[in-house]
């Protein structure tokens, strides 16, 4: 099984340093191109959609990255039909139903084409900063303990919680792009930590979960996005306190 990844307009997928561009050197394409909705459908453009699909190996738990060249509208590389008064949004979605879905494997960008969870999106105006160079969205990593999504104007740092105190600096750099704490300022409480007291540490010992709960729990969409399979086998284990 592997997991697919949706990109709407874009691209390079990197992995491990290796990089894989749309189109392939090979098509002989330079480059991709989208038009707005008020150019004539004459240009070629008959939707001012593209929607790119990348397959990723469900064991694979590295940071993966994905290039966007030349983002922007305007500047030396694009095509200019009347005036620059567009703008180009890039949205990134995986996870569940991002390809099963039958309206996302259409041709026409109608219906719920835009499946699965949003991990990233960002629109470009025409912006020199970003002429005929690289936007970079990413790293997607399950295993590195937290994920920052990205909607318009909002952005959320998630963190994994049984790992938080492991990557709570790490997230926060990334998040805001600057030096972070080294500890939290507040912290979740374990079962090994003398505050969280004897009637706490007595109740993970005797509670017992039964089976179905286990797997409608971490059989769930939101777990398979979250956390990696080896992550999600583990968290099996413990509760059939098979560790």
């Amino acid at each position: 099984m592997k997991k697919i990844l949706l990109v709407l307009i874009g691209f390079a997928l990197l992995m491990n340093g290796i990089s894989q561009p749309v189109p392939a050197g090979d098509e002989n394409i330079p480059h991709l191109m989208t038009f707005g909705p008020k150019a004539g459908t004459s240009w070629g453009d008959d939707d001012f959609s593209q929607a790119f699909f990348f397959l990723i190996p469900e064991d694979y738990d590295q940071p993966f990255f994905i290039r966007v060249f030349d983002p922007d509208i305007g500047g030396q590389i694009d095509e200019i039909a009347g005036l620059w008064n567009t703008r180009c949004t890039y949205e990134v979605f995986g996870g569940e139903g991002v390809w099963s879905d039958p309206d996302a494997q259409e041709t026409s960008p109608l219906g719920n084409y835009k499946s699965g969870t949003m991990l990233a999106s960002r629109a470009f105006a025409e912006n020199p900063r970003f002429d005929n160079g690289w936007y970079t969205f990413g790293p997607f990593n399950p295993a590195q303990g937290y994920q920052i999504l990205h909607h318009g104007n909002v952005h959320v740092l998630i963190f994994q919680l049984e790992r938080f105190d492991e990557v709570f600096r790490s997230g926060l750099e990334a998040f805001f792009e600057r030096p972070a704490p080294e500890h939290p300022a507040h912290t979740h409480i374990s079962s090994e930590d003398e505050r969280a007291g004897e009637a706490y540490r007595e109740m993970l010992s005797r509670i017992r979960l039964p089976e179905t709960y286990i797997e409608r729990m971490y059989d769930s969409a939101y777990m398979r996005h979250f956390y990696t399979p080896g992550q999600i086998e583990g968290f099996r284990r413990k509760w059939r306190r098979q560790d």
